[in-house]
């Protein structure tokens, strides 16, 4: 049962980087998203369990930075508690960036705060900067030395009436990360 299940894993999450028929499958009705989600966590354990390489495999992309600049597509999960962006790089020393939302409607852009937060892997995420805004300096703290992390990202999305309004108004939002 369990090379079973390992097999189907393995066949699902190969579907899902490669040719999409499950994604033609969501589309016609014959699996939830849900189910995908679920397949492609499967995927990533049967292949940390396969690979020991692979364990520090995080199910979230680092984004790099490009000419020094972060730019972190903003984006709703449901199914994530507070994280809104994939990870970015950690820093050995505190690093201060000036914040600058974009593809946000001008009338938002005061109105919604932001968080980094640490992604460690097996770990309850910190916090690695204090809230901040459009146009505000933002420090976010080094890694610690002795901590396993996947990088630092977006989290803690406040916005009058949620991340759900802010995304509903914003699909496009995009937060700038400039030295």
């Amino acid at each position: 049962m369990r090379l079973k299940r390992t097999l189907l894993a393995l066949g699902c999450a190969a579907s899902l980087c490669g040719a999409g028929t499950l994604g033609a499958a969501e589309r016609a009705g014959q699996i939830s998203a849900q189910d995908l989600a679920k397949m492609a966590r499967v995927g990533i354990e049967v292949a940390q369990q396969l690979v020991p390489a692979f364990a520090s495999l995080s199910s979230h992309p680092k984004v790099p930075p490009e000419g020094g600049v972060y730019k972190l597509r903003l984006y709703f999960d449901p199914g994530q508690e507070s994280r809104v962006s994939d990870n970015f790089d950690n820093f050995d020393s505190q690093k201060t960036f000036h914040a600058f939302l974009v593809n946000v409607r001008p009338e938002d852009l005061s109105r919604v705060k932001l968080t980094i937060m640490a992604d460690k892997p097996g770990r309850r995420d910190r916090p690695r900067s204090n809230a901040f805004g459009h146009g505000e300096n933002v420090a976010i703290s080094r890694k610690a030395p002795d901590n396993p992390e996947n990088g630092n990202y977006v989290a803690r999305l406040d916005f009058p009436g949620g991340r759900v309004e802010f995304f509903r108004r914003n699909p496009q939002a995009t937060l700038l990360l400039q030295p």
